[in-house]
């Protein structure tokens, strides 16, 4: 009997050591799954991702499935490469003759470089859309209503200039800029009695 217990023992002891194993090879499959789903990641056919390693410029992925190290690499900004349209005016601007005009227009471009976008200003999209409303209210007090009114073309072609050496830095491409309504301000209450 005592071989018999020392079979069943040793049974027994080769069983807890089986399980130990077992759950060990178990808890590292699982770790070793959590951190591959951390490390894939997904970029649609639009989108380019901006990844810092250490907090410094890495690369920029996408699109389809790209790879990261865990905890030092990170997914920065995930930038639109698509046409984007932004509207912006210019209320109650003054001509270069003092008439004050509203003035409303669109813009059309797109991210060419995400890295740029990413790393040279903070709000790429904020910064786009005060450069072009500030390029608009200077080009409309350089010059007088009537050449505002007439010469919406060349505005267009002044504006797109302006804003492509503007927002170039950035990466950003200005497509086309399409001046839509110019409008005469109402004046104010009792300034022209």
């Amino acid at each position: 009997t005592s071989s018999k217990d020392a079979f069943v023992e040793s049974v027994r002891g080769a069983a807890a050591g089986m399980i130990g194993i077992c759950a060990f090879v178990v808890a590292f499959s699982a770790l070793a799954a959590l951190l591959a789903i951390g490390c894939c990641h997904i970029a649609q056919q639009w989108e380019r991702v901006v990844v810092l390693r250490l907090g410094r410029f890495n690369r920029v992925s996408g699109p389809g499935l790209f790879w990261t190290i865990p905890v030092i690499e990170s997914n920065t900004m995930r930038v639109d490469t698509r046409t984007r349209v932004t509207t912006f005016y210019a209320e109650e601007t003054l001509t270069a003759d003092l008439v004050p005009m509203n003035v409303d227009a669109v813009l059309f471009w797109h991210v060419w470089d995400a890295a740029a976008a990413c790393t040279e200003v903070g709000d790429f999209t904020r910064a786009v859309e005060m450069a072009a409303q500030t390029a608009l209210r200077d080009a409309i007090g350089r010059a007088s209503a009537a050449e505002v009114a007439i010469r919406r073309e060349q505005l267009d072609r002044e504006l797109k200039r302006v804003l492509e050496e503007k927002v170039a830095p950035w990466g950003v491409t200005v497509l086309s800029v399409e001046v839509r309504d110019i409008l005469l301000a109402k004046e104010s209450g009792g300034s022209g009695r």
